[in-house]
């Protein structure tokens, strides 16, 4: 296979704003392709080596929800059990219903919240981190945010619909780290470590803060002003983790291209690791990469707004391709992913037993989960 204008592209990326970059492909357990470009810091002109850690914000989701689908698998938690059965609080919670004239008032749920609306994001609960009730328990806890006690934080807020109606991306996955940290009795970071990052061989990955004496060095994160055109330097923190002993399941991944391009390329091998080591059956990866939204679900405002997911339908935590011709690109029925705030992106095939992981630190940039499929598949 010829990646010379795979290559060009990244490069042209590069050129066009992109401090720096790393793309892994892998095939069947072997790097078939590999590219980087740019800087780690542009400041000090330190080049892009491939050992550099990164903020994953959202491809954290995909960590989560493989070491969460084991739980189910293990038949440790079930998609059916409702949330409450862990943690208390969701047992009474409440949605907010809207007047005709602007006013917004909470009333109890109809539907019970179950763990499969975790996963799919059809829980109802928004990403605002700004309630009374974090901001309290924030207090109270001293900055530490433990994720379980966030979690019960989290309960005070209304859902924006019932259950199981709608999609709406938010905090759904922090809570289902929770769930799975009261579940397993063993912190969430810990969990992961257990259930993913030690069987694949992910070395430099934690959901703990990274020690800075650890063996790879942060790349610095940047952000994009598109109106000034300026790319600036920013403190390499991550807003979505509210604490030092808050594992967020939805943003709070620390890790490397190499490393989570192992577990991308353990889900498009069925489950299997380059490792040898067996991190999920392939019926459960089947389970995970299976589309759970309706059809009205997928066509709703909120998923829509994700521009980037035309033709893609949503599973347990990941994108699923449903149709290539909707997407408007190259691609393949099955493909399933996630991507990151910071544009790191995460692509599985398990029909070609292919797989992407593309990172890069820079936020407010554009998504470019469909220009880079569109380029490999051009090539595969």
């Amino acid at each position: 296979m010829d990646f010379t204008k795979f290559d060009e592209h990244l490069d042209l990326m590069v050129s066009e704003g992109v401090p720096g970059i790393d793309c892994v492909v892998m095939r069947d357990h072997g790097i078939i392709h590999r590219h980087r470009a740019g800087f780690a810091d542009m400041e000090t002109k330190r080049p892009i080596t491939g050992d550099e850690k990164y903020l994953m914000w959202s491809v954290s989701k995909v960590a989560t929800c493989t070491a969460a689908v084991k739980l189910v698998e293990d038949g440790v938690i079930s998609l059916d059990d409702p949330v409450s059965k862990y943690i208390e609080e969701y047992g009474d919670l409440k949605k907010v219903v809207r007047g005709e004239n602007g006013t917004e008032t909470p009333a109890p749920v109809e539907n019970e919240l179950k763990i499969v609306h975790l996963f799919t994001m059809t829980s109802g609960f928004s990403y605002n981190i700004d309630t009374p009730a974090i901001k309290e328990f924030r207090q109270a806890s001293n900055g530490r945010c433990p994720t379980v006690g966030l979690a019960r934080a989290i309960a005070k807020t209304p859902l924006e619909f019932e259950p199981g109606t709608s999609w709406m991306y938010g905090l759904s996955h922090d809570i289902l780290a929770a769930v799975a940290e009261v579940a397993s009795g063993v912190r969430f970071a810990d969990l992961v470590k257990e259930l993913i990052f030690d069987p694949l061989g992910m070395k430099n990955s934690t959901f703990r803060k990274p020690d800075k004496k650890g063996n790879c060095q942060m790349a610095v994160q940047y952000s994009r002003d598109w109106e000034s055109k300026r790319i600036s330097r920013t403190d390499n923190s991550n807003f979505f983790a509210l604490g030092p002993d808050h594992d967020s399941g939805g943003a709070g991944l620390v890790s490397t291209a190499e490393d989570c391009a192992l577990l991308a390329d353990a889900l498009a091998c069925g489950g299997v690791g380059a490792s040898g080591k067996r991190i999920l059956k392939e019926e459960t990866v089947r389970l995970m990469a299976t589309n759970r939204l309706t059809t009205e679900q997928r066509y709703c405002k909120r998923f829509r707004e994700f521009h980037h997911l035309k033709g893609y339908g949503y599973g347990l935590g990941v994108r699923v391709m449903l149709d290539v011709n909707e997407s408007g690109g190259v691609g393949a029925v099955g493909e399933f992913g996630w991507d990151g705030a910071a544009g790191s992106v995460l692509l599985a095939d398990p029909e070609k037993k292919i797989s992407m992981f593309y990172a890069q630190h820079l936020l407010n940039d554009d998504n470019h989960l469909e220009e880079l499929r569109d380029a490999l598949y051009s090539i595969i």
